[in-house]
């Protein structure tokens, strides 16, 4: 949800910084944590890492965009920043190419085909397939230092089961994780809220509510949330 209209969100994001200078109260949660490390999956064109980037100056994120056009606009949004690293991968449970849905709007794209999505968005309909890399989070970052407090985001289009699979080691690394969650199938074959939950809850992160919520433009249902989780000894 955070790319799901991510571009207006950060625009309006730059515009109450400007003029109403509220941000730092209504994240006063977040900021006190101070994050070393961002870990950004599913970045699109950076639109959460740069909100980060305002919050944390000095931290270091760590994005991953499976998208090469896409790719390359976020490291454009990124061009001289010392403490961005990159990688132009999808995260999954094993190496493979794999096909890949690329939506006529970017941020809807997934490795899931669509199921209810294409009932409350009718801009996010169609799409083609493409071949991308998966690799495990594990793996790209065996050898990467994550200096804590460590955040971890997780936005992928119903695949953030099979992140968490390929991802467990540097998940429990974390302090706090925020991940899409879905409450109805917009693409096939996704884990819904109980799923992420419970996984997540395995990895001793206790639910802490949500971030933001996406509403359908249909019947105004909640469809999405962004879940905050943390770690039950923080």
């Amino acid at each position: 949800m955070f790319k799901l209209f991510g571009s207006l969100i950060y625009k309006l994001f730059k515009i109450e910084v400007k003029y109403k200078g509220n941000w730092k109260k209504e994240n006063a949660w977040l900021l006190e944590r101070n994050f070393n490390t961002i870990i950004d999956v599913g970045a699109n064109e950076g639109q959460f890492a740069m909100k980060m980037r305002k919050f944390f100056p000095a931290a270091t994120i760590i994005s991953f965009e499976p998208i090469p056009e896409v790719f390359h606009k976020l490291n454009a949004n990124f061009a001289g920043d010392s403490r961005f690293i990159s990688y132009c991968y999808g995260l999954g449970e094993q190496e493979q190419e794999a096909s890949f849905f690329l939506n006529e709007y970017s941020p809807s794209s997934s490795l899931l085909k669509m199921a209810d999505h294409t009932k409350h968005f009718d801009t996010a309909v169609k799409d083609k397939e493409i071949k991308v890399k998966i690799t495990r989070l594990d793996d790209i970052l065996k050898k990467t230092e994550l200096k804590p407090p460590v955040l971890v985001k997780l936005d992928v289009q119903g695949y953030e089961d099979k992140v968490i699979g390929g991802g467990n080691n540097t998940i429990k690394a974390a302090d706090l994780v925020i991940s899409e969650v879905s409450f109805t199938s917009l693409y096939q074959d996704q884990k819904l809220f109980d799923d992420i939950y419970n996984s997540l809850s395995r990895l001793g992160f206790k639910y802490k509510g949500n971030y933001d919520q996406l509403y359908s433009p249909v019947d105004n249902s909640v469809l999405q949330a962004d879940a905050i989780f943390i770690k039950e000894n923080n």
